[in-house]
């Protein structure tokens, strides 16, 4: 017996059999998946916590993040780009084992940087906290790698499944909580250790560990990781020092504030960067790039035309879940959401040049990209508070699009 099949569920099968399109899936059910328990765990963090310890934990947990960035040295675009041409189990023990000793070597230097510098953080001086502030940084720039690693092998399922295990960080808030605000650095840390577990066990199933870096891999991957390397850095170091920036500037309260507006807002982001992140993944594995930039132009808009008007409708009653305060922050929550419309032609941009390995144009525009936002959210900062840096975002990747524009004029691609 033949069972009718309407059109549009075969065509939705068709999409989701396509490599580009079944690897967003999993990659934007993963990053909707990080949103929404940040969503939950900040929202719990809000009410156990006080705003100061929110805004204590925030600094913390995105200097951590910071770390994990300076530590990657861009292997982890490496690990995509080149994953089809290198075996298996040399591109993942010589990544691991990089990281590892890079990110332990960062953490320390960071926290007497910390102790040294920031009153307000200090207290990292203290032997425990020390020890599991380094930790976290650790743990977590190798979490970056092996969900790079799950990309490349086209296993985003498992990539999902590792995040799931870091969302059990929610459970671990209520029991720290004697700990203040590194209660809130600590259960993000042991939600971390079980994915990392988890992570060893699946990878044993494909490779033998035997934690050696190989000198072929490194040295013909040198050059390329080190362009995205510089690259990532002036492109997410912005934003990753702007809650401490806040901090300082505007105190914990506000600090907490942008936070929270960032986090909901930049859900947006996550969907540019999943596809794009696909589109990264095909062409690295020689499939056709233009067919797959149209495809994937068109999938980003069509997902950021209603999510931001759900933003818009509904911001005012999210952030009201988290505390009364919080909606101070409505307005710089509809300007990052807003922003996420002109980041999808810059990450676009960067997946085609990455996979053609022309990241000196992109180290340019992420440099003008770094002065100007970092300028910008200073000076607007000072007139508009958080949501000075709403405008800042806005206008910075306005200005790259019109230079990406341009560049693809010179280069006759448009």
């Amino acid at each position: 017996m033949n069972v009718h099949v309407p059109a549009y569920l075969r065509e939705l099968r068709y999409h989701l059999n396509d490599p580009l399109y079944k690897n967003s899936v999993f990659i934007f059910t993963t990053r909707l998946l990080t949103v929404v328990v940040g969503f939950v765990f900040w929202m719990i963090a809000a009410r156990l916590y006080s705003v100061e310890d929110v805004g204590l934990a925030v600094a913390l947990i995105s200097s951590a993040t910071l770390i994990n960035l300076f530590s990657t040295l861009g292997i982890e675009h490496s690990i995509i780009r080149f994953f089809p041409a290198y075996s298996m189990a040399r591109v993942i023990n010589s990544s691991i084992i990089i990281v590892t000793l890079t990110s332990l070597a960062i953490g320390v230097a960071y926290s007497i940087a910390l102790i040294l510098l920031s009153s307000d953080l200090a207290f990292v001086s203290n032997p425990v906290y020390l020890i599991i502030f380094v930790a976290f940084g650790v743990i977590s720039t190798i979490a970056v790698v092996t969900g790079n690693i799950f990309i490349a092998m086209r296993k985003t399922l498992y990539y999902l499944v590792q995040n799931v295990f870091i969302s059990f960080r929610v459970l671990f808030l209520i029991p720290l909580i004697f700990l203040g605000s590194f209660g809130i650095v600590g259960s993000t840390m042991a939600a971390y250790i079980v994915a990392f577990l988890f992570v060893l066990f699946i990878l044993s199933r494909f490779i033998r560990f035997d934690f050696r870096a190989d000198r072929d891999y490194i040295r013909n991957s040198f050059s390329y990781s080190s362009r995205n390397y510089v690259a990532t850095l002036l492109s997410e170091v912005p934003f990753l020092l702007m809650p401490v920036i806040v901090l300082h500037v505007l105190g914990e309260a506000d600090a907490a504030r942008y936070y929270i507006a960032f986090t909901i807002g930049s859900f947006l982001m996550q969907i540019t960067y999943t596809i794009s992140t696909s589109l990264f993944v095909e062409g690295s594995h020689g499939e056709s790039m233009k067919k797959n930039v149209i495809k994937s132009g068109i999938a980003i808009y069509s997902l950021l035309v209603p999510a931001f008007l759900c933003i818009c409708l509904f911001g005012e009653y999210v952030l009201n879940i988290y505390g009364s305060e919080y909606v101070a922050a409505l307005d710089l929550l509809k300007l990052v959401a807003l922003s996420s419309f002109f980041q999808a032609i810059y990450s676009l941009y960067c997946a085609i040049q990455k996979v053609n390995m022309g990241m000196d144009s992109v180290i340019k525009l992420n440099l003008i990209m770094f002065c100007l936002f970092l300028g910008l959210s200073y000076a607007l900062m000072g007139l508009f508070g958080t949501t000075g840096v709403g405008y800042a975002m806005v206008v910075t990747f306005i200005v790259i699009d019109l230079l990406i524009i341009g560049i693809c004029k010179k280069e006759k691609w448009i």
